[in-house]
């Protein structure tokens, strides 16, 4: 020291200080002691603290949205091109004798394309715009039934014990059933031998500052909530694999696994509710999925009003749909069931058809993605006008995504890409009030 005064931070019984110690001289510049000065940066030491952790959490619920875009967006392209393969795979059956050897290699393109297609079921619930049939659920015997099913599963590496207090939730009870599932076998995958799982239902009281998660953003209100914990007393999760544990496809397992916990995340969003991931010291994890109690009861926004249409004909089918593939496979499916076919590739078009034959057509089959007006929009218009038309509603998104879009507009039906022409005609004979058809082999 110098001559020079020196400066720095110290940390005292849990506060912050900077400190600075100059040098005291005599009058021949001889050191005879030093002066100090502490003072407390505890506060702001706390708030740079809260602002790097809050830039932290923007970087990744931007990062997650801009995956959760990109990962709807495939799904719902996907859906697209699976509607033409799995669409002409059946027409096809449907053409061969049954002996031929051709169907058998045709039903294998049908399997193909419905496991495709229940991937990209679950890159839809990823990205929040999964399907949700939604119903009253008593979380705490959702919960008892999957540990029972999932016992003999964990039981030669952990041990399942299950404290489920009452909760009543609105939600979709196989989507919640996912989430069980998943957070039970992502326990079990980090115990190596011996360990145990601990599972709890209930409801308690949550602060505004216990509803923060750095895994999403909160929309829930203080107050009472149900809960699902899974406590693992496993390995724990590294802070680098902590960071990435929600991303798509990332997986610390096996090739092939990675959209378990991804999918989770997305269910929950989808339930309006938050997750948490604790570290238990000195290991183990405990994830907190967070959702909102019961209020009242929930309706469809695609409730069906009375379709007018009587004809004892199978009569016109106006098919509004801007893929090519999928609209050639439409109208051969609807043709050969005997169907007359009226088709545009954009809403302004099929105004216009519909205004020069609105008495002949029977329903309209609408895409929900197009150009210039979307199907919802163009369903408005229709509804306005012409009242008393079955509408029918498709597209690569799930029914739940489409529901939030449709406010007070009600529609006849929905139907989700990819299908069989079974499963359009079916929908087709709901809303005509016709007899549906034989189911096809």
């Amino acid at each position: 020291m110098k001559g020079h005064s020196v400066s720095y931070d110290v940390e005292f019984q849990g506060r912050f200080f900077h400190v600075f110690i100059v040098p005291l001289r005599g009058t021949h510049s001889e050191l005879i002691g030093t002066i100090g000065l502490a003072l407390d940066i505890s506060e702001n030491r706390r708030r740079e603290q809260e602002q790097r952790e809050l830039e932290l959490r923007v970087q990744q619920a931007q990062k997650l949205e801009s995956l959760e875009v990109l990962a709807g967006g495939i799904a719902h392209d996907f859906n697209n091109l699976l509607t033409g393969m799995l669409g002409y795979a059946s027409l096809a059956i449907l053409e061969l004798p049954s002996e031929s050897p051709v169907v058998g290699m045709l039903q294998e393109i049908e399997k193909a394309a419905q496991r495709a297609a229940e991937l990209s079921r679950q890159m839809l619930a990823y990205s929040g715009k999964g399907r949700f049939v939604i119903e009253s659920i008593h979380l705490d015997q959702l919960v008892i039934e999957m540990v029972s099913l999932l016992k003999t599963l964990v039981s030669t590496k952990a041990q399942l014990q299950v404290d489920a207090e009452p909760a009543v939730i609105e939600g979709d009870a196989t989507q919640i059933r996912q989430i069980v599932m998943n957070l039970i076998t992502n326990a079990a995958d980090a115990i190596v031998q011996g360990g145990r799982i601990a599972v709890r239902t209930g409801v308690r009281h949550f602060s505004r500052r216990s509803l923060k998660s750095d895994v999403m953003q909160s929309d829930l209100e203080e107050g009472s909530h149900a809960y699902l914990e899974v406590e693992d007393n496993g390995s724990g999760i590294s802070p680098e694999v902590r960071k990435k544990i929600f991303d798509p496809f990332f997986t610390t397992k096996f090739t092939g696994r990675g959209l378990g916990l991804a999918s989770v995340r997305g269910i929950v969003r989808g339930h309006r509710g938050i997750i948490q991931v604790d570290q238990i010291y000195p290991q183990g994890t405990l994830f907190r999925v967070i959702l909102p109690l019961k209020n009242g009861t929930s309706g469809s926004a695609l409730a069906s009003p009375t379709a007018t249409t009587t004809a004892s004909s199978k009569g016109c089918i106006l098919v509004v749909e801007d893929d090519p593939s999928v609209l050639e496979f439409v109208k051969i499916a609807l043709q050969q069931s005997g169907y007359q076919v009226l088709s545009c590739t954009d809403a302004r078009r099929a105004i216009d058809t519909i205004a020069n034959a609105n008495s002949t057509i029977s329903a309209i089959l609408i895409d929900f993605t197009m150009p210039n007006l979307n199907g919802v929009q163009l369903s408005q218009h229709i509804r306005t006008v012409y009242p008393q038309l079955p509408i029918l509603l498709m597209s690569g998104y799930a029914e739940e995504e489409i529901s939030s879009q449709l406010g007070d507009l009600l529609l006849n039906g929905f139907i989700q890409k990819p299908f069989k022409p079974a499963d359009l005609l079916s929908k087709l004979a709901d809303i005509t009030n016709q007899e549906k058809p034989a189911n096809s082999r």
